[in-house]
């Protein structure tokens, strides 16, 4: 468990990633054969600011690619495919006492999630943040959209999508 001190911790870096981001110019969605699409889903209760970065090894070029995707909603954006694509989200909620984890009373939960990897043309790819009580945090999952050989729809685990420390790419 968290203690006290760490709360103040993750909130104070939230609020400097979302200080920070809050200049940043719009994405520009590509177009063309060599593009995928990305959903991005949010299962918290605050709206998610997402940010797409042009060079992602270096953390540099940060563009807004959603200013705040609605609690429980969606938002598909097109992404540039064949190149290593980074993109951040970061997000709170507050637990109250029925969700609160081990019985912990109240608090919030503050996380910023940064992952890259190499979308391939034309494919769908699910990124979706959420809060997990087990680890008393938050989660970010990205998988592709895909068919099985009956044609049945099924999502997999995309190779090559490594999650980064948000704290070293904001």
């Amino acid at each position: 468990m968290r203690s006290p001190d760490s709360w103040w911790i993750l909130g104070a870096a939230a609020t400097v990633f979302f200080a920070a981001c809050a200049g940043a110019p719009a994405y520009v969605a590509p177009s063309g054969a060599n593009t995928a699409s990305l959903t991005i889903v949010n299962g918290t209760l605050d709206a998610l600011p997402v940010f797409a970065y042009s060079d992602g090894r270096n953390c540099t070029g940060k563009t807004q690619m959603h200013p705040g995707i609605a609690r429980r909603a969606s938002a598909t954006l097109a992404i540039t495919a064949n190149t290593p694509f980074t993109f951040a989200a970061a997000g709170s909620t507050a637990l109250n006492s029925q969700s609160a984890p081990r019985g912990r009373i109240a608090g919030v939960a503050y996380c910023t999630f940064v992952g890259t990897f190499v979308p391939r043309p034309g494919r769908s790819y699910l990124a979706h943040y959420r809060i997990d009580m087990a680890r008393e945090g938050c989660l970010m999952t990205v998988r592709e959209q895909a068919r099985d050989r009956s044609g049945n729809k099924s999502l997999v685990p995309v190779a090559g999508f490594r999650l980064r420390d948000g704290a070293n790419c904001n």
